[in-house]
């Protein structure tokens, strides 16, 4: 097997491992990143999100995820690329394209993502914020609406922003050009109208 025909095989098990997922629900899909020895990275599973017709990288070393209308996504979130007692023990809430809030934080691994919130499972002690602008405290439940208040306190996120600047611009290029047609077309319709030697 040749060089070309090596690489081309090496692409397309690459691009087979990293499919993404169904989507979880909306724009939002989770794709399972597999090891890596150059550069050496772990394996790991990534939060994704359509915007505009590109991906944008959520958020890297999740664990559970759940989707939440009418754009959110509730996952646990590892701060370590090793496993370790302390993996996936941050919870955090995102909504449309927004930076991902950590809404809690777990003594062990274990939270039930419900349809109207976030529990701690039995035996497992749950910190998590009250409110925007507020610190942890013992918490057995947080409900959806919190969470989704929490979401959308927080500031666009710089990925999905390079993704919406670019179709903004072409929205904004494609009105100005519309209004310059618009315009030169009035102008010439009046000139015509108003030739000199010419009567209505």
């Amino acid at each position: 097997m040749n060089a070309r025909v090596r690489v081309a095989a090496t692409l397309l098990v690459a691009i087979a491992c990293s499919a993404p997922e169904p989507s979880i629900g909306g724009a939002w899909f989770v794709v399972n990143v597999p090891a890596r020895s150059d550069p050496r990275t772990p394996a790991r599973r990534d939060l994704l999100r359509r915007v505009n017709r590109r991906t944008v990288l959520v958020a890297s070393f999740i664990g559970h995820a759940r989707y939440y209308d009418p754009d959110c996504v509730a996952f646990e979130q590892s701060r370590t690329a090793a496993l370790s007692v302390y993996a996936f023990r941050e919870i955090d809430f995102v909504c449309g394209d927004r930076t991902p809030a950590t809404v809690a934080v777990v003594s062990a691994r274990g939270v039930q993502f419900d349809p109207d919130g976030i529990r701690p499972q039995p035996g497992v002690l749950m910190n998590a914020s009250p409110g925007a602008d507020r610190g942890l405290v013992p918490r057995t439940f947080v409900p959806l609406a919190d969470l989704v208040a929490l979401a959308r306190h927080e500031e666009l996120s710089p990925r999905a922003a390079k993704a919406v600047v670019p179709h903004l611009n072409g929205i904004v290029t494609w009105t100005l050009f519309t209004a310059i047609g618009l315009l030169a077309l009035v102008v010439g319709i009046y000139r015509r109208r108003h030739r000199p030697g010419q009567h209505d």
